[in-house]
């Protein structure tokens, strides 16, 4: 018997494989504990999933993940709530094509779910989006006759499968909100209220499904919303802006729209740079948005609709 260890990093997670072949019948290397039964035409592969918390920057943002792993269309093993106290453990069978998928920060279950598409259809409960829930998955397979003699060997000699992690949302934030008031122009403007129109709270993994709501923020100098995805041109998400000038009350929408009509997408971040213009009696506003990738921070200008 022959065994393989695979270290799989999904930021906070690392997942050990361990395999063993029939090679060698040397089945009492296995502590007793983790006895699998292997008979010599089915063999199997041990694997052992260690979560890890010893990355404090990755601590703060993912704090537990459901683990699927995936034999072709069919699910062939799934634990919810893995956190950085528990190990999981499954065997798979060697020479066979794998993959793993991890959902972070989700209270969303997919265990007892048969198919890949059950899985990528479970749609996402409301506080995912609170949390910020991510995804990623990766592929592997374990050849016939891959790995070590003793689980002693495997252990010391890990090969690592990295899953990174993909927003599942996006965040839509009033950046800067400035006022210019011309020369022999007297008013006071004072900004009193920021909505998110058409906040989208639901999807699935394969990025269906929709609910719109509209949502204002408690604090002003936290103008921030977080968002699914939106490209449902009837319901386009939009912010409004309500502000007094000299006490007459005001307001402004913008829609997002990005580039190439892809209008709210995950994994950006959309900053809106409002100026409010004051000449008279006359308000006029001018905006920019600026989309940032919500992981390398670069960004680009989108368009904003009036």
């Amino acid at each position: 018997m022959r065994f393989l260890n695979v270290l799989l990093a999904v930021s906070f997670l690392s997942v050990a494989f361990v395999s063993c072949s029939m090679e060698d019948d040397m089945l009492n290397v296995v502590p007793a504990s983790e006895t699998a039964v292997v008979s010599a035409d089915d063999t199997q592969l041990y694997v052992s999933f260690n979560v890890a918390d010893s990355d404090v920057a990755t601590r703060t943002s993912v704090s537990s993940a459901s683990v699927v792993v995936f034999e072709g269309n069919n699910v062939y093993f799934a634990q919810d709530n893995v956190t950085s106290f528990e190990d999981v453990k499954v065997l798979l069978k060697t020479n066979r094509a794998y993959e793993v998928y991890v959902v972070a920060n989700t209270s969303t279950s997919f265990e007892g779910l048969a198919t890949r598409e059950a899985v990528m259809n479970q749609p996402l409960h409301a506080n995912d989006l609170a949390n910020l829930v991510k995804s990623g998955s990766s592929n592997f397979t374990f050849a016939k006759g891959q790995g070590f003699e003793t689980i002693a060997e495997a252990s010391k000699n890990v090969e690592t499968v990295n899953i990174h992690l993909y927003q599942l949302t996006a965040q839509v934030q009033l950046k800067q909100f400035n006022v210019n008031v011309k020369e022999n122009t007297y008013g006071t403007v004072v900004l009193t209220g920021v909505k998110l129109i058409n906040k989208n709270t639901a999807r699935t993994l394969n990025a269906t499904g929709a609910s719109f709501t509209n949502e204002s923020v408690n604090s002003l100098e936290a103008a921030s919303f977080v968002t699914y995805p939106n490209n449902d041109k009837n319901n386009l998400t939009a912010m409004e802006l309500t502000f007094t000038v000299d006490g007459k009350e005001d307001s402004r929408t913008y829609t997002i729209n990005h580039k190439d009509g892809k209008f709210v997408e995950a994994g950006n971040i959309y900053q809106l740079h409002v100026t409010v213009n004051v000449v008279g009696s006359s308000v006029d506003c001018s905006v920019k948005c600026h989309v940032l990738d919500w992981q390398y921070n670069e960004f680009e200008t989108a368009v904003v609709e009036l």
